[in-house]
This record gives structure tokens, sequence and C-alpha cells, in this order.
């Protein structure tokens, strides 16, 4: 960095770089451990989901990015349509940041009107009351239900040592 410089651009670009540095941090760390596999590093739980029970509309995007970035497209939209398909614009307007921070160019970057964010608004609240809705009709917009231990029933009176183990009954599930 130059002297000439403003602070506030100097800051900027600070903040861009450790941005991606964290961006790239998680894509690896996701790309490496399965998120639906018992000691993932940075299991993270749903707030919404734990306090209401129900799916919210990122439910399932990490454990779709795990596959994605496994080479698993199709298994990466089971998990979650709606974040593979705002993925190419997240990505694009991650980059156009990028690119107007440490460059001269600009990337067109399609400034948000009004109608764009109440469309946007419109179709996660849509999405997350869909998947909600009890019966097969929507049941494609649901994550894959991961495979606990409390589902998976003990053997030779072993017991079962999952921390979320209820005696090996299956688990309440307000989805199914």
């Amino acid at each position: 960095m130059t002297a000439s410089r403003p602070l506030r651009a100097q800051l900027l670009a600070i903040a861009a770089v450790l941005l991606v540095l964290a961006v790239l941090a998680g894509v690896v760390v996701v790309a490496r451990f399965d998120p639906a596999a018992p000691g993932f590093p940075i299991s993270l739980p749903c707030t919404f989901r734990n306090l209401t029970g129900l799916l919210c509309p990122g439910c399932g995007g990490t454990r779709g990015m795990h596959r994605l970035l496994n080479g698993d497209v199709l298994g990466a939209l089971r998990f979650n349509p709606l974040t593979f398909a705002l993925l190419p614009f997240i990505a694009w307007a991650g980059l156009a940041m990028l690119v107007q921070v440490w460059s001269p160019w600009r990337l067109p970057l399609y400034r948000p009107r009004a109608w764009m964010i109440t469309t946007l608004v419109v179709v996660l609240v849509a999405f997350g009351v869909l998947r909600n809705l009890p019966g097969q009709a929507f049941a494609w917009l649901r994550p894959p239900v991961p495979v606990v231990a409390a589902d998976v029933p003990s053997t030779a009176g072993a017991g079962c040592r999952a921390p979320a183990c209820d005696g090996c009954t299956p688990t309440a599930r307000p989805w199914q």
C-alpha cells in the first residue's frame, strides 16, 4: 500500500483481504470436513430452528456447500436449492468487491433496487414456509435428514453413547 492512498481506502482494502481470508478458510473447512458428520470443527446450531423447531431458509446450506465443493452438484441442490441458486450472484458480488478494492477496473455490479430486495425477501419467506409444510408436496425443498445416533438401534445392549441419544429412540422432527 502506498502512502498516497487515503486511510479509509487502506482500511477498506485490509478489511477486504481479511474477509477473503475468512471466506477461504471457511471454504477449506467445509470442503474438508462433512458438516453432517460428528466432530465437525465449527458446528453452529441454527438459532431459528432451536427457537421454533422449523427449518429456516438457510438450513442445509452448509451441508450442500460441502457436497458442491466435493463435486456432488445434485447433492448440493438436494440440501438447499435456494442457496444453490443464489450462489452465482453472491460469488459475483464478492468478486466485484475485490476487483473494486484492489484494481483500477470495475466489474458491473448492479445496485439492488427496492423491488429486487422486496422480491428476495418474498422468495426467502415463501421458501421458508413451503419447506416446512407437512406432507410430501414440498418435501423436495427440505434437506435430507441426517442419520443421528438416536436413529440407529444399539447393538447387544451396549447402549448408545451419543450425546443426543434418548435411549436410542427416533428423535421427533416437526417437519415429518
